[in-house]
């Protein structure tokens, strides 16, 4: 398990429908959860699965090798202990969680999480509708960055080595809805030491069921065409119909690096001053609130 995981980047189509309205709050149901009390490394599948895929969710690590210490109660789910934790040790690199979403909307990811003093200092989350190529999670939550610092102090107590709860809200983001490949990728940005360990548990994945009959839950009908691709000093990005729109640019780490209105068939962006790399365009239609996600390379 100790090869490198390489994050790869796709064009994903999205839609928002108006049934993922984000400033609405939803009964969420547990589609999975890793508890890793049982401490066996050959387990990698949830405690809890309630999904309509034959229990087919599992995670995979790539760092040195894994093992068991005292867990947490944080992020704790009913009828669970604070048993154990899993610690991903140095060096590492990555551990992605594949989770079919099946039947079910209004995602939501959540884990406790603590680090030693020689752990990754720096995390970044990434988000797949595939399971192979992936974009910074902060695309489908705008509200939490990718790359986060991981505390190794409580700052209330003092106390070292305090867990830390981190959240992920996709309940905006229809293409992770109803997905048979979803998955999320946890970097360990900077674990390059051969000592230490990041630590997780209490692993929870959470949506609601679709109504029976519903369909065509992560339909796209927006047209986005970027051009030139790659480019070096303007992009283009032109739409079927005129519409207000919003398009938004983050670097391949999430971070926003340009914001426009949009309200003609097409847009230009000035990118010349942009530092060379893969950019990820979002485009949200105010009208409709669709919302499509597009890469180009600025050379």
């Amino acid at each position: 398990m100790n090869k490198k995981f390489y994050i790869r980047v796709a064009i994903i189509a999205v839609s928002v429908l108006s049934i993922f309205n984000s400033n609405h709050s939803y009964a969420q149901s547990v589609l999975y959860y890793w508890s890793f009390n049982s401490g066996d490394s050959s387990v990698h599948t949830p405690d809890i699965t309630n999904d309509t895929t034959g229990g087919s969710a599992y995670y995979d690590y790539y760092c040195a090798y894994t093992d068991y210490i005292t867990g947490a109660a944080v992020n704790l789910q009913p009828g669970y202990a604070a048993g154990n934790c899993i610690r991903f040790r140095n060096p590492s690199d990555s551990v992605v969680f594949h989770m079919p979403t099946s039947h079910y909307k209004n995602i939501m990811f959540s884990y406790a999480e603590q680090k030693t003093t020689n752990g990754s200092v720096t995390n970044s989350v990434f988000i797949s509708t595939d399971g192979v190529n992936f974009l910074p999670s902060s695309v489908a939550d705008a509200a939490d960055s990718s790359v986060y610092t991981v505390d190794s102090q409580d700052v209330t107590t003092g106390d070292t080595l305090q867990f830390q709860l981190k959240t992920f809200n996709f309940t905006g983001y229809a293409a992770a809805s109803n997905c048979a490949n979803f998955a999320i990728a946890i970097v360990f940005s900077d674990d390059t030491a051969v000592t230490g360990n990041d630590r997780f548990d209490n692993v929870t994945l959470s949506g609601t069921m679709i109504p029976t009959g519903v369909t065509n839950i992560n339909a796209a009908n927006e047209t986005v065409n970027v051009f030139p691709n790659p480019a070096a000093n303007n992009i283009n990005i032109g739409f079927g119909t005129v519409a207000d729109r919003t398009v938004i640019v983050y670097d391949i780490l999430g971070q926003k690096v340009m914001e426009s209105a949009a309200n003609t068939k097409v847009v230009t962006l000035n990118i010349a001053s942009l530092v060379n790399g893969t950019y990820v365009i979002t485009t949200r239609n105010n009208e409709s609130g669709e919302v499509r996600n597009s890469l180009f390379e600025k050379n």
